[in-house]
């Protein structure tokens, strides 16, 4: 047999597997590290060369054996290189895919230039946390020149591939904001900045998200209006006046962010409430359009094209109905389906999961379509290799896994005996509540927690929307377009509108009272801590083996023995899951510092056998995003932490502050230490806070002592950044100070009043390392061994200043930067002073940005 005529034979028959290697090829690829080009030559030829030596070894067998070709056909020999070649393909295609998309050159960024390009998408307006108006724009760019006197766009300035960049528009008084929409082409002048997010230990991957939006770059519009202007204007398109309209006839309705989400795909105006409610509620998920929304999409448009089919063969034209009659009814309601699906997927946007959404329905059309059996499992297998050739950045998307997931689970429930026998009703709810169960898991592994409430939740919200909310919005939608183009349905509308709003109340009451019901918990989540991939495996493996297994053993009893042991198997997982999470126990007298990559900001968190410190929360860039939501509250889920013994807060300044409200609703605190306890009190909303200087306590062997002293007895009047706690935590071996923002004046002071407590291993730099803190007298005295410096990545002020690292340097000690290390993790023991990670270095990828020295 040639070699190809027994691949054509492995291909028939391992579809699956293969799809499987490719997609587990492309994944690979994704988690290389930054040494791109050298790290895959080596992979790739490796494999070339493995795959040259199954071939000559297979063409010996095959001429000197004597066996028979169904023996070939089928052994590992063949098998192996199959899967080899799907392995290799997989991670070819991710290469390709990677080696054209667009980019933004070096010598393009942090400078200013002078772009062209088209709007994509929906712009959205708002308020900025300085307060002032914005805009943000995603932007086509197809030309760029650097930004002089004199800069115009010229044919020579264009991009060999045209790059997408996200922007950020501010108001300022010269120059209110334009009127933008989709489709209008635009000359802007714009600074440009590398995609840098922060890297914590749980936390959400901001870079990699860019990365599969195919966002190339970020930055923000300069205030240089003569080098602004609209090049070639535009009515915005369909999707742009489809919103006008709804928000227009929702503008007094309390749902109207939700209503756009689920109608366009537009999230823009849902209320920080709103996303609170869902998340905790865990169903989040029906905000974003995906298989659950075109999958409504596609029945009713089924359902309709139907009823159509049968009123056009009654139609009284002749023509007309023997023209219908000749296409069956089934082909002429799949012809229903892929336009209204496909309209739908244009109207909302076609973002990468409702592109995925919308190629798994197209296979299952094709089947249909084409008189054949359908096989869902290969089905399945061919929709997930379509999405990987079309977009394979789809493997580090969370939504990839779960829809595919999703339906391998409605499969699963589908050819269950049991479940067969029930009614449609009823299976739904089955299939729901299995949804739900089964992927708790997955939602575990990626999130660290599930939601209290989310299977009563989900087993209502689900239905709801798909059986009653989302057709009476496109119904209400319908009579919108309609009254528009026939006659004034204002009526109807309105009627319409408030019965939206009476369904949405109802089920936003069911919502308010689940979380009554979590008051039972004392929590909002149940936190698992962090699981491992392997767990995750095991776990719905044994699952799968457990309902799949048919072939019968010898002895039956060894059947029963098996389906024991896998139980068991996941019984225990399940277990360790839910039960207190296992890290590496600290000994006592022994503790970690763990300083969070929070941006041009401060947090950190120190742990003692028993007890948890956090130290200042980070800034606070909107109402959803702060220091506790991107950096500390993921990480204490992680590790299951649920109570703090004490929150210090150095000052009131809100790049230290920013996070505590929220660190403040989401867990138990002990103690409340600030240096400023007024302000604070104020920030939270409740009187908690206590003045922290000259402090002392002890836990599991570690002694904790605020050295500064009040502002008071300093002899001039001090700002903000000198009221900071200096906070030093030590044992027998090892010592650590906190500086906050305080200057050299309290160094000074320090240097005067306590020079005998003056010792550090690790030291948090003052002031993110700004020139008027850390001192040479203060280094010089203190002689750590580390100094860290908690800032932003190219931050507008030029933090750490190379005077400081200069000086941290002289002493022998090794400067480290949260900018360019993300989130750096030390343990002091009783013998040594252990640097355990830098979080960035340590996990990083190929769409990660690493630093060239200490902040660039």
């Amino acid at each position: 047999m040639s070699f190809f005529a027994m691949f054509q034979y492995l291909f028939q028959h391992l579809f699956r597997h293969f799809v499987a290697l490719v997609i587990l090829g492309v994944l690979v690829f994704y988690q290389l590290p930054v040494s791109l080009t050298s790290t895959f030559y080596k992979i790739f030829i490796v494999l070339v060369l493995t795959g040259v030596s199954l071939l000559v070894t297979q063409s010996i067998i095959q001429t000197f054996s004597r066996q028979n070709t169904r023996f070939l056909n089928k052994s590992v020999l063949n098998y192996s290189l199959t899967y080899l070649l799907a392995f290799s393909l997989g991670l070819g295609w991710a290469f390709v895919n990677n080696t054209v998309a667009p980019v933004i050159n070096n010598q393009n960024l942090n400078v200013n230039l002078l772009v062209q390009g088209k709007i994509q998408g929906l712009p959205s307006y708002k308020t900025s946390s300085f307060g002032t108006e914005m805009v943000k724009v995603t932007l086509l760019i197809s030309h760029i020149s650097k930004l002089t006197e004199e800069s115009e766009i010229n044919s020579g300035d264009s991009l060999k591939r045209e790059a997408l960049v996200e922007l950020s528009w501010y108001s300022n008084k010269k120059a209110s904001l334009p009127s933008l929409k989709p489709g209008q082409i635009w000359q802007l002048p714009v600074k440009l900045k590398v995609n840098h997010g922060l890297l914590n230990p749980g936390a959400f991957d901001y870079e990699r998200y860019l990365f599969t939006q195919d966002i190339a770059a970020k930055g923000y519009v300069l205030h240089q209006e003569n080098f602004t202007k609209m090049i070639e204007d535009s009515d915005g398109g369909w999707r742009f006046k489809l919103r006008q309209q709804l928000s227009h006839l929702f503008k007094n309705s309390s749902f109207k962010g939700l209503y756009l989400a689920l109608l366009i795909g537009d999230k823009s105006e849902i209320t920080t409430a709103q996303w609170e409610m869902l998340q905790k509620t865990g169903t989040i998920h029906l905000m974003a359009i995906s298989g659950l929304h075109v999958g409504i999409i596609a029945m009713i448009a089924f359902l309709l094209f139907g009823l159509l089919w049968k009123l056009l063969i009654r139609f009284p034209v002749r023509a007309i109905s023997n023209r219908v009659q000749s296409i069956p009814k089934i082909k002429f309601s799949l012809l229903g389906v892929l336009v209204i699906s496909a309209l739908y997927l244009v109207i909302s946007g076609a973002a990468i999961p409702t592109q995925r959404a919308w190629i798994m329905l197209l296979v299952f059309l094709s089947f249909i379509w084409l008189d054949r059996k359908f096989q869902p499992w290969s089905a399945l297998s061919l929709a997930a290799l379509l999405v990987i050739i079309w977009e394979p950045m789809s493997v580090l998307s969370t939504g990839f896994w779960l829809s595919f997931g999703a339906v391998v689970l409605i499969f699963i429930a589908l050819d269950n005996s049991w479940i067969k026998k029930q009614s449609n009703w009823h299976k739904l709810w089955i299939i729901q509540l299995v949804l739900t169960l089964g992927l708790m898991p997955f939602l575990a592994f990626y999130y660290q927690q599930i939601p209290m409430t989310s299977l009563f939740a989900n087993l209502v919200a689900v239905p709801f929307v798909s059986f009653l909310a989302l057709p009476l919005l496109l119904i209400t939608t319908f009579f919108q377009l309609l009254s528009n183009l026939v006659f004034d349905g204002n009526i109807v509308l309105e009627w319409l509108v408030a019965t939206n709003d009476f369904l949405w109340q109802l089920l936003w009451s069911f919502f308010i009272s689940l979380q009554q019901l979590n008051q039972l918990f004392s929590t909002d989540y149940w936190l698992i801590g962090k699981v491992s991939i392997w767990q995750l495996i095991v776990l719905y493996a044994s699952w799968w083996l457990i309902l799949k297994w048919k072939e019968p053993l010898k002895r039956p009893w060894l059947n029963w023995l098996l389906k024991f042991s896998l139980g068991l198997i996941s019984f225990w997982l399940i277990v360790l899951l839910v039960a207190k999470h296992q890290t590496k126990a600290i000994e006592k007298g022994n503790f970690t510092l763990t300083v969070f990559d929070v941006g041009q900001a401060q947090a950190l968190v120190v742990e003692t056998q028993n007890s948890i410190l956090i130290y200042d929360t980070g800034a606070r860039w909107n109402d959803r995003l702060d220091g506790a939501s991107m950096a500390i509250i993921p990480y204490l889920k992680s590790k299951k932490i649920n109570k703090l013994h004490t929150l210090m807060v150095s000052h009131s300044d809100l790049d230290h502050s920013g996070g505590a409200k929220r660190l403040v609703e989401y867990i138990d605190i002990e103690h409340y230490l600030s240096g400023q306890p007024e302000k604070l009190n104020k920030i939270v909303g409740k009187a908690v806070f206590t003045d922290c200087h000259q402090q002392k306590w002890s836990l599991d062997g570690v002694d904790f002592s605020v050295i500064s002293s009040q502002p008071k007895t300093l002899n001039k009047t001090v700002s903000d950044n000198d009221h900071s706690c200096v906070l030093k935590v030590s044992n027998q071996n090892g010592s650590l100070i906190i500086m906050g923002d305080v200057s050299v004046k309290v160094e000074r002071q320090l240097l005067e009043t306590i020079p005998e407590q003056l010792n550090a291993n690790i030291l948090i730099a003052g002031h993110h390392g700004s020139n008027s803190s850390s001192s040479k007298d203060w280094l010089e005295k203190l002689m750590p061994n580390y100094v860290v410096f908690s800032a932003g990545y190219q931050n507008r002020f030029k933090f750490p200043k190379e005077q400081v690292v200069q000086r941290v340097k002289k002493i022998g000690a090794t400067p480290l930067n949260t900018a360019c290390s993300g989130a750096i993790a030390f343990t002091i023991t009783k013998d040594e002073v252990i640097l355990n990670s830098q979080y960035r270095l340590e996990n990083k990828k190929l769409y990660h940005n690493q630093c060239v020295g200490l902040k660039q």
